[in-house]
């Protein structure tokens, strides 16, 4: 079917092969983006971790705790 003379949408779909994202791109979008959070807090991780004890020992040192 010539993809020009499809009347539908789904009807062009079938005549160009495209049929949408299937599970496998989503299980590797998925995975992607697990690596990227991982990586983050592998890299960020300490010196946020830091930031926030700093922050959490000026506040208790200001409230007098």
């Amino acid at each position: 079917m010539n993809p020009d003379l499809a009347k539908s949408t789904d009807d062009r779909r079938i005549a160009i092969g495209d049929w949408g994202a299937s599970l496998v791109e989503y299980v590797l979008l998925v995975g992607l983006i697990a690596l990227v959070c991982i990586a983050s807090v592998s890299v960020f991780g300490e010196g946020v971790s830091t930031n926030v004890e700093g922050s959490t020992n000026s506040v208790v040192a200001a409230t007098g705790g």
